[in-house]
């Protein structure tokens, strides 16, 4: 089959659109990238998407007039991303997509109420009259998982190793983890969950670092702060046992502008305060790593936008030494169409009613399959090809 997989990153600068070709079935599954695009939003539309995700109250209009205008960028995304790979809309099986975030609602005992993303797929399978998988997150919710992190079955499927046990690190505007046990590890279940804070934090403190005057920033007060770490540790959200995620406003601008606050009255140094994040950040990883996963993790995949941060991600490699952290790069995979990849792989899973998750990665109650099917011009002639 070729499948479209589309994506925006948590930084939601860009839409990520991947052309694959996907064929057989676990666990002898194949996905090839053929083509990929990164696409940047619309200014005007960066900036709709940027003021609906803020923890304000939400205009319904708004809201409508950006769900659209989500699902017509998809759309063209869509097109350009196979016209760029040299198809035509007739030769693609399907498109798989998943929008960006405007809440995530988590209860304080880890229970997700509700989850919507923006961007409506309907209007992808009119402009290109594709058949469209999207909304995976709603049915792993409504079975009691968490929905979150997505992209966890993906990964089981596309990334174990036949002999060591993998983690893949996704350093976004907050961290996520899924663990895959080697293919010699029988019966050793993958975990997937949300880890804490990513690039959204530290880049938030150093945008007040930033707007300080020169004059106060001193040499030598870049050392980690053990008390403000303290009280960085002290989260029940860290200490609660996988699968879990992440309310959508966690460890963002609120968060740092609180951490700011904090340290400001116990006096720590500016630059301090971003070391401490940085080690924060960090040490939430290495002890998820510790803590939870289910046999010792003997390679780290580095992904997202903090593979390119140059201080996160050479403190990573300090930390977690002498585990090697690679990037998908060294296993002959694109970092940055890998999302678009997945979401291609889970929408052809879906078309297939196989499970696009385990209990081990969300918490849902039984292996299932996700998403929601939109048919197209082609839907017949899939049906026929597929069941017959």
């Amino acid at each position: 089959m070729i499948v479209v997989g589309l994506m925006v990153g948590t930084s939601n600068e860009n839409i990520s659109v991947a052309v694959c070709e996907i064929t057989g079935s676990p666990p002898a599954l194949r996905a090839e990238v053929l083509s990929s695009l990164s696409i940047p939003w619309p200014v005007d539309l960066s900036k709709m998407v940027y003021d609906i995700r803020q923890p304000v109250e939400i205009d319904i209009a708004d809201l409508c007039l950006v769900d659209t205008a989500v699902g017509e960028a998809f759309a063209a995304a869509t097109l350009e991303g196979i016209a760029a790979a040299g198809y035509y809309p007739e030769q693609v099986d399907l498109v798989g997509l998943q929008g960006p975030s405007i809440r995530h609602e988590v209860r304080d005992d880890g229970h997700v109420m509700a989850s919507i993303q923006l961007g409506q797929a309907a209007i992808v399978t009119e402009w290109t009259g594709i058949t469209t998988v999207s909304d995976f997150r709603q049915r792993d919710i409504a079975a009691g998982g968490q929905g979150a992190p997505l992209f966890g079955y993906a990964d089981w499927l596309l990334l174990r190793d036949r002999d060591r046990c993998r983690a893949v690190q996704y350093m976004n505007g907050t961290a996520s983890m899924v663990i895959l046990p080697a293919l010699r590890q029988v019966g050793v279940q993958p975990v997937a969950f949300e880890v804490g804070p990513g690039t959204a934090l530290i880049d938030a403190i150093e945008a007040q670092l930033n707007a300080l005057p020169p004059a106060s920033l001193h040499s030598g007060d870049e050392a980690v702060h053990e008390g403000l770490m303290a009280f960085l540790l002290d989260s029940p959200f860290l200490r609660r046992r996988p699968p879990k995620s992440l309310s959508h406003f966690a460890y963002t601008q609120s968060f740092a502008d609180t951490l700011w606050l904090h340290a400001c009255n116990i006096s720590v140094p500016p630059a301090s305060i971003l070391e401490t994040a940085v080690a924060f950040t960090v040490r939430c990883l290495t002890d998820a790593c510790e803590r939870f996963s289910p046999v010792p993790v003997e390679e780290i995949i580095l992904a997202g936008k903090g593979r390119s941060h140059p201080h996160l991600a050479r403190r990573l490699r300090e930390a977690f030494a002498p585990t090697p952290i690679i990037t998908h790069e060294d296993l002959g995979m694109d970092s940055d169409s890998k999302l678009a990849l997945s979401m291609a792989t889970l929408a052809y899973e879906a078309w297939h009613n196989r499970p696009c998750t385990l209990p081990s990665l969300t918490g849902a109650r039984d292996a299932i399959p996700l998403g929601a099917i939109i048919p197209g011009e082609n839907y017949q002639r899939l049906l026929q090809q597929t069941w017959g």
